[in-house]
């Protein structure tokens, strides 16, 4: 129907006379013409003005061109949801510095300089103890409950912001939207990225260790009695940001687009919740939730593993060598750039948490760090260098990009049809003759449809 997206390149299904047919036997492809500019976009675009709804700017087109260009035309007639507005990279690069502040803070031996310089991207984990002690605020169980609730006061403001805007009329565009979607507009992009902090600062005080006396106490905190006055005045307050967004926003992401997965690429479902999976690939809308968990398997390795560092480490390399392994297998993302930046900055998670693996086993019988601290240190500076590379150069890339498609000069479709014509090429060589020329016909199809000729492929001859 010409009510949603085609799904193998995500951009909004055209009316009949632009479009092949199919039948139920056969899937087909269908590209722009040369002589138009490509339709197929790396995100979705809006449908085209009803004939009954003339563009001014395609009429000029015609007069001066005698064509009209139907992508420039959409993305002039209607908002395009699906278009990045922001660049995802950046969320990337802070989860990513966020992971190496939570490794700054892991008990594996660390020399003073590396915890140090570490340290500082602890500022992307919003961590409260950086700008206010327990000395400062009075106690810990007020820095707990600040360090716990601010974040979430930060989203809870910002819903509550767009409520008022949305029910005194301020904003326009929220007149229609429901209290619902209100609320997830902040907490579909600013939940993932204080995942992290909140998790972290929530679980600390569930971490309990056993001294020689039999007293259990507080890891991060060894003054601090589990199950004291002080701790049981906290806890409810722990065990509430746990249920609510450390589980809760995990399970209500999962569950939302668990609901939407028959009709995930229709305009309207796509506008409502696109915003958790329009990055991922169609296999894998489920990819933000898989993110989080990641996020939390690492902070539980970090909080509640801190005096078990065996099982610690085995569980932090486990995580990242899996990460690496799925994206180098799956390449979950739908855009290539985000695959590329998402394996860079794990591999050099990886290293880094490597280092701490070698200062751990070179730590002194004191658990101090060892003779080889200078060397781990300048290995730690180096890794943290090539990830703010890494990162600038994401970053600076995606923006380009991001720039490019807006202009139509570039197209995620595009990039992936010549990576499957270049792999059908290639794998054509060592089949058979009939199944080569079929493969060789594919490719050349792929690389007409990069160049915008209208190509028909039927999927099942392949």
């Amino acid at each position: 129907g010409g009510t949603g997206f085609a799904p193998w390149d995500r951009s909004w299904l055209c009316n009949s006379t632009d479009c092949a047919c199919g039948t139920s036997d056969d899937t087909f492809v269908a590209v722009p013409a040369r002589s138009e500019a490509p339709e197929v976009s790396g995100m979705p675009e809006a449908p085209k003005r009803s004939e009954h709804e003339p563009s001014a700017s395609a009429s000029e087109d015609e007069q001066n061109h005698g064509t009209t260009n139907d992508a420039a035309a959409a993305s002039d007639e209607a908002p395009d949801e699906a278009a990045r507005q922001t660049p995802p990279s950046l969320s990337m690069i802070i989860v990513a510095f966020q992971v190496i502040g939570i490794l700054a803070d892991a008990n594996l031996a660390w020399g003073s300089a590396s915890t140090s310089v570490m340290g500082t991207f602890n500022m992307f984990n919003v961590n409260l103890s950086m700008i206010a002690s327990e000395c400062t605020v009075g106690s810990y169980a007020l820095q707990y409950v600040l360090a716990v609730c601010l974040p979430l006061l930060v989203i809870a403001v910002a819903i509550a912001a767009l409520a008022v805007a949305k029910m005194t009329g301020l904003v326009e565009a929220l007149r229609e939207v429901s209290l619902r979607g209100v609320a997830d507009t902040v907490l579909f992009p600013v939940a993932p990225l204080l995942y992290i902090p909140v998790a972290r600062a929530t679980l600390l005080l569930f971490a309990c260790t056993r001294l020689p006396t039999g007293d259990y106490v507080v890891i991060a905190n060894p003054g601090l009695k589990c199950g004291g006055e002080t701790w049981l005045m906290v806890a409810p307050v722990g065990a509430a940001a746990i249920l609510i967004f450390v589980l809760g926003i995990p399970i209500y992401f999962l569950l939302t687009v668990a609901g939407q997965s028959a009709n995930l690429f229709e305009r309207a479902t796509f506008a409502r919740y696109g915003a958790l999976y329009k990055l991922y690939r169609k296999p894998y809308f489920w990819g933000e939730v898989a993110s989080l968990t990641k996020r939390l398997s690492l902070v539980v390795a970090t909080v509640f593993l801190a005096d078990v560092q065996l099982a610690q480490i085995a569980l932090l390399l486990g995580v990242l060598i899996v990460s690496l392994c799925l994206v180098i297998r799956f390449q979950p993302f739908y855009f290539p750039i985000y695959n590329s930046l998402e394996f860079r900055l794990t591999a050099v998670l990886l290293f880094t948490l490597v280092m701490g693996v070698f200062s751990y086993s070179d730590r002194r019988a004191d658990g101090s760090a060892g003779s080889a601290d200078r060397v781990i240190f300048v290995c730690v500076v180096l890794g943290l260098v090539a990830l703010v590379v890494v990162a600038v150069i994401g970053f600076a890339t995606d923006m380009m990009q991001i720039r490019a498609e807006r202009s139509g000069a570039y197209s995620a479709t595009t990039e992936r049809l010549a990576h499957v014509a270049e792999w059908l090429e290639k794998e054509a060589v060592d089949l058979d003759p009939a199944a080569a020329e079929a493969l060789t016909t594919a490719a050349d199809a792929a690389e007409s449809a990069t160049t915008g000729a209208v190509t028909d492929v039927a999927m099942h001859d392949l």
